[in-house]
């Protein structure tokens, strides 16, 4: 899914004023050249702000990027971003169990079981990290077209007043909650809150602690051991985390889509209605008549 996008056709068109109809078909119509059988679509990054305008036949744009990426500032959607890390952390694990099964016949030597522990503990770095981003781009998303006018935003100021590092979920869940009406638990589940609580706190623990146990993570996780011992980790955990993860993903994209598809759009209008010359024009490379 884009939600930064709209493709320009009769029905978009008619939600704008007569003269802006006419002067964006005929900049499209010169832009297009031969490529008049393309669909144009205009998209918004919430990052630089920047409008462009491209074509798109079957599923490329010009120059093979996907409708997720801006042609400005390269920033893609927190959607993509998080299911990038996903792919990233899937192959992390498959890596780990390449190296546990480097052993031969008795007990696996210390560097074989070393390699299967740093590749594991990437795993969930990589893939707690890319959560957290996630939500706190998510967030500040949802906060600017919530409660900005169309005619501005104020997307860097909810990113950075809504950083996201060492919390637990229950602190995401509250401003969720509080400042965007939306109840975590009730969309994701008890279950998966859990799980994602503890998949941060392993992260924390490795990033910072150097993969050892301190209080905070025996009290909060609810694995029994010492303060100082090495945190457990599993394959079929850290399996669990993945797909864990994309549920969350794919949750909140379906929950948050309609306010933020709607508010990139009215923003799109907003903009072309008070001046066509803050739309840039990709110049579309040739189009593959078979695709």
């Amino acid at each position: 899914m884009d939600n930064f996008s709209i493709q320009v056709d009769d029905n978009f068109l008619a939600t704008l004023p007569p003269h802006v109809q006419d002067d964006l078909t005929k900049d499209i119509e010169e832009y297009s050249g031969e490529n008049s059988g393309c669909d144009c679509f205009i998209r918004m990054c919430p990052y630089c702000t920047v409008l462009v305008a491209f074509l798109r036949s079957g599923t490329d744009d010009n120059n093979g990027r996907t409708l997720q990426a801006c042609a400005h500032c390269g920033e893609t959607t927190p959607y993509d971003k998080c299911k990038q890390s996903i792919g990233k952390a899937k192959i992390l694990c498959d890596l780990s169990v390449s190296a546990a099964s480097k052993e031969g016949p008795g007990e696996k030597k210390k560097e074989e079981r070393e390699e299967e522990r740093v590749l594991q503990e990437q795993c969930i770095v990589v893939l707690a990290s890319g959560i957290l981003v996630f939500l706190r781009e998510l967030y500040g998303l949802c906060m600017d077209l919530a409660y900005v006018k169309p005619e501005f935003s104020l997307y860097a100021k909810f990113n950075t007043g809504a950083h996201i590092d060492r919390v637990l979920p229950g602190d995401v869940i509250d401003r969720f909650k509080t400042e965007l009406k939306m109840d975590l638990s009730e969309i994701l589940g008890n279950d998966r809150i859990k799980k994602l609580h503890l998949l941060l706190l392993k992260r924390d623990a490795i990033v910072y602690k150097n993969s050892r146990a301190d209080t905070t993570f025996l009290n909060n996780s609810g694995i029994q051991g010492k303060v100082g011992s090495r945190i457990p980790i599993s394959h079929l955990e850290i399996l669990d985390f993945i797909r864990t993860s994309e549920i969350i993903v794919d949750l909140l994209e379906k929950e948050c889509g309609t306010l933020i598809t709607t508010g990139i759009q009215d923003r799109i209008k907003n903009r072309l209605t008070r001046s066509l010359s803050i739309l840039t024009f990709e110049t579309p490379d040739p189009v593959n008549k078979n695709g």
